[in-house]
């Protein structure tokens, strides 16, 4: 594209405007997202075929979906798909709790809404929506650390058996931001009664836990002269220098569940 084909900051805002419009007023949505048993969603193809490679071939392939326009997504429900939709269309999305047509959702957490969001980006293709997500969860977790609170202790804990068994061992995103926030908070959560429990039945993420502390060790004494020693995996995300792990309290014993793994 050359400079007199760049388009102007007004040609953008206008841009932005008409598909915010396409948006609201969904009108000529060709389209159906089905879902539940009785909700749907109205959405234009192209703008799916524009955001997706599963929706180009679901659409415009020789699937069910292509020729009854129409795809089922109950197993999300309404709101991530609301959500889902929102990004589609405008490159973002809301994880406060929403209310469609006057039914308010059961809301559960930021944490969880991001994760569900992630997850949903990664099984539609949706690489944007992942990142979105991502950027989403590490703010969450980031407006947290001035004055760490148990909910937001808890509401991790909660989401991190889903965070492991939903991504693929080279799906960094998540568990990077996962394991970082494990390590920043060692102290608080070797200090929770239940965390014998967390630990054995998280044990990838403790694992993970184990290779940020190496990884910032082998870092000491390095030159200026080092460079790095090749690509990240795909959803690699750098994190910032971390304080040490704050000692075990006395007495404390690492769970030993025999689960058939090998550190690496």
């Amino acid at each position: 594209m050359t400079a007199s084909q760049t388009p102007s900051n007004l040609s953008l805002r206008e841009l932005g405007k008409g598909i915010h419009r396409l948006y609201k007023d969904r009108e000529h949505a060709d389209w159906t997202l089905k879902t539940g048993p009785s909700t749907i969603e109205r959405a234009h193809s192209f703008v799916l075929w524009a955001r997706s490679t599963y929706f180009t071939a679901a659409c415009n392939g020789k699937f069910k979906e292509a020729t009854i326009r129409e795809s089922d997504m109950t197993e999300y429900g309404p709101f991530m798909v609301h959500r889902m939709l929102q990004y589609c269309y405008l490159l973002s999305y809301d994880d406060n709790p929403l209310s469609i047509h006057g039914v308010n959702e059961t809301y559960t957490s930021k944490l969880c809404t991001n994760v569900h969001m992630y997850n949903m980006g990664d099984y539609y293709d949706l690489q944007g929506m992942k990142l979105e997500a991502l950027n989403k969860l590490k703010e969450c977790l980031k407006l947290s650390e001035a004055e760490l609170a148990e909910q937001d202790v808890a509401s991790l804990l909660e989401v991190l058996p889903w965070i492991y068994s939903s991504t693929l061992d080279s799906d960094h995103g998540l568990r990077t931001v996962a394991a970082s926030f494990g390590y920043r908070h060692w102290g608080t959560l070797v200090a929770r009664l239940d965390f014998e429990e967390v630990a054995a039945e998280n044990i990838k993420w403790v694992i993970d836990i184990i290779s940020q502390k190496r990884g910032q060790e082998s870092k000491i004494g390095q030159s200026s002269e080092y460079q790095d020693p090749g690509p990240r995996p795909r959803h690699y995300t750098p994190t910032p220098p971390l304080p040490p792990l704050p000692p075990v309290p006395p007495g404390f014993m690492y769970p030993q569940p025999n689960l058939g793994f090998a550190f690496h």
